[in-house]
């Protein structure tokens, strides 16, 4: 990249590549046939190593700009850029989270303060996004909605309509957003809330903006989905619940008028409307729930097909099952409990992944897993919990699952071998997993990357490298899949190979730091799904395009280099001294791959 490249053209090229980036891994979930697939997997590979190197290149240019002074114009122009990148859908953090912490200083000294409000509100969305993609859950810092809320004082100073919608969207991002993710309380949601209709309702701000249509459906909007605070409601104070339960139910009664049966309603208001007359007295938990399972049962038969999906039949289908659930946990006995969720289980097992499959936004991949684990806690056996896991998580990532699936093939071919050859290396390990060695194997090298489900779109970040703060919440997957599965006493076993996978043999490298590998019970799995893990990543021509592919016999060198610290040496041996096991392995990761991955594609994707 070339010093004479302005910054507009700098980024202009990683837009392009950006969506390239979109069209290649729209190509992959494409209903095709295999020799066709297979062409756009390898496609996407090549483009993307040539879109890997040049954004590293444009990374390198940009830090460089970035390091000089800001003057008027590059600040304005840098303003520019930034407002055309986050709203026409070019927001990836890494670019533009270091041009946001450059210009507001420079704003902050000049007191601009309509160019704060928008630098304030995008650094609230990216950083929020950073750390779901470091803790693989989301977290706001609420500070920056406080801080465009403080210009408030200025509503009537000459600030433009488009400014005074930002204070209303500050407020919705506290009120709403920021509640529905745990960053405030509900008695910090409530104070906001009447700070904010108090404030829209009094006669300065009704003069100035009581017409203007976009401020009136931001306040509309706040005042309905303030419904979310349904899921904590009991946790406020006795004004809040007041102020809640008047609010459902006039929510209701204007819905009730508007359609034309009661299944007909939001889903959201109709929640609201039951806790509230639970609250109230006038029903109990048991007949709320009673209620709200009819009302989903016949809703279910009116949801549209995936291309017809609202939004208001998004959030239906996500939240409708999670809020029955969460009342059953309130204190409904537990046969009748037992009752609904085998219910809900057909039904949402049915309809999610024919309806939600096709959505791979990172709250949707949350979503299903918070209800995968929720119905897990309902199963009596381990093949329904483990169906239920590949099913609604683990297919659903298809790089992820395509890598998995080449490491369960890999270390099926190693377990076998070494258990031929040295069984005494299984001998230490439970008496349960001893009795289906390989199945405990083939199960585990399914579930090892089960962690990157909760960071989907770092792992699909394959068009740039990655920074410090991503590579951060790449290091935690191991323990994000296990904190998945520890609570479960049937998929417990898998915790220390989901764990140690990506540690050193002898403990000394890799992560978690934490963890102790070498007094596992399952030391040899951890290190056999290790290999195998290693094996895969480094032949795969066709998934992975930031490093050359090597061959087997490349990566055997290393493993023989690495035994005794790195890799496990008896493991190593197996492979250095079968020739049959080289030979299988060898087809696995060449001939064989396209095969293995294009079978895990129609089960994915399909």
């Amino acid at each position: 990249m070339t010093e004479n490249f302005s910054i507009k053209e700098i980024l202009d090229k990683y837009k392009r590549n950006m969506d390239r980036q979109r069209e290649l891994d729209a190509s992959l979930l494409q209903e095709q046939e295999k020799q066709e697939w297979l062409a756009c997997l390898q496609n996407r590979a090549v483009e993307n190593q040539k879109m890997y190197m040049e954004n590293g290149e444009i990374l390198d240019a940009l830090e460089k700009w970035l390091q000089s002074p800001l003057q008027e114009d590059t600040a304005r122009l840098l303003y520019d850029e930034c407002n055309s990148m986050y709203w026409d859908g070019y927001d990836d953090c890494q670019v533009l989270l270091p041009m946001l912490y450059k210009l507001i200083p420079y704003y902050e000294e000049a007191e601009d303060i309509p160019k704060l409000m928008f630098l304030y509100g995008a650094v609230f969305y990216e950083e929020s996004e950073v750390q779901s993609r470091r803790e693989g859950h989301p977290y706001h810092d609420e500070s920056y909605n406080y801080k465009i809320i403080s210009y408030k004082k200025d509503y009537f100073s000459g600030m433009d309509a488009k400014h005074r919608r930002r204070i209303w969207g500050a407020y919705y991002n506290l009120i709403v957003s920021g509640l529905g993710n745990r960053a405030i309380s509900a008695d910090e949601s409530y104070r906001c809330y009447v700070e904010a209709l108090d404030f829209w309702n009094s006669p300065e701000v009704q003069a100035l903006d009581g017409e203007n249509e976009k401020i009136i459906d931001i306040v509309e909007r706040i005042k309905k989905e303030w419904l979310i605070v349904e899921e904590v409601i009991e946790e406020s104070n006795e004004e809040a619940q007041s102020t809640f339960c008047k609010l459902a139910q006039e929510m209701y009664q204007e819905e009730i008028a508007q359609q034309e049966s009661i299944w007909q309603i939001n889903s959201e208001v109709y929640a609201a409307y039951l806790h509230a007359q639970k609250i109230l007295n006038n029903m109990s938990l048991e007949e709320i729930v009673d209620a709200y399972l009819d009302y989903y049962q016949e809703k279910m038969k009116l949801c549209p097909d995936v291309k017809d999906l609202t939004e208001d039949d998004l959030y239906f289908l996500i939240n409708a099952p999670l809020t029955i659930e969460r009342w059953l946990c309130m204190g409904v006995e537990e046969e009748k409990s037992k009752k609904v969720m085998s219910l809900l289980k057909q039904q949402t097992q049915e309809t999610w992944y024919e309806k939600l499959t096709k959505f791979a936004m990172p709250f949707i991949n949350g979503v299903m897993a918070e209800w995968c684990f929720t119905l897990i806690k309902y199963m009596d056996t381990q093949d329904e919990k483990e169906e239920c896991l590949f099913q609604l998580l683990v297919k659903r990532q298809l790089p992820t699952y395509l890598h998995s699936v080449m490491v369960t093939h890999l270390a099926e071919a190693l377990c076998k071998e070494a258990k031929r050859k040295c069984p005494e290396l299984f001998e230490g390990l439970p008496e349960s997993i001893k009795k289906d060695l390989v199945g405990f194997v083939r199960r585990s090298a399914l579930l090892h990357d089960i962690g990157k489900t909760k960071i989907t779109d770092i792992v699909n970040t394959q068009g740039r490298r990655l920074w410090d703060r991503e590579f951060h919440g790449i290091k935690n997957h191991p323990m994000f899949g296990a904190e998945m599965i520890e609570k479960d006493e049937d998929l417990v076993k898998y915790r220390d190979v989901v764990l140690g996978h990506h540690k050193f043999y002898d403990g000394s490298g890799g992560y978690p730091v934490e963890f102790d590998n070498t007094k596992s019970p399952c030391r040899v799995l951890i290190d056999l799904i290790t290999i195998c893990d290693c094996i895969d990543a480094a032949t795969d021509h066709l998934g992975r395009n930031y490093k050359r592919a090597k061959t087997l016999d490349e990566v055997l060198k290393e493993l023989v280099e690495g035994k005794g610290t790195r890799y496990n040496p008896d493991l190593v041996e197996v492979i250095e001294e079968s020739s049959r096991l080289k030979k299988e392995m060898r087809y696995i990761v060449s001939e064989g791959r396209m095969d293995i991955m294009y079978r895990a594609y129609l089960e994915s994707a399909l």
